[in-house]
């Protein structure tokens, strides 16, 4: 399920038993979840161009994501976790954990 709400930087904040992050025109929408630990975080890419979701610690590592693409991260740990894309790296992002 795609939820594809929310901009930015500062955007709006959903806990969705089915996260979905989307890439699209340079901005991850929303750029910030609350999830349950367990939980699978998806992102894709509805861009044109490619887009990586890239931890800002070492959790994790999606690669180049193409246009029409999709990256899946399942998150054990509570804890808040920021991420960027290496590519644009003004695209930002935050996953909480609970």
């Amino acid at each position: 399920m795609d939820y594809p709400i929310g901009y930015h930087r500062r955007g709006l904040r959903y806990l969705n038993k089915y996260p979905s992050l989307d890439f699209r025109k340079s901005h991850v929408v929303p750029d910030d979840v609350t999830i349950a630990a367990g939980a699978t975080v998806t992102w894709t890419n509805s861009d044109s161009v490619a887009h990586t979701s890239t931890s800002d610690a070492s959790g994790w590592n999606s690669g180049t994501i193409a246009p029409g693409g999709r990256f899946s991260f399942t998150f054990q740990t509570p804890g808040t976790f920021s991420y960027h894309c290496a590519i644009h790296p003004g695209m930002i992002g935050t996953v909480v954990v609970r």
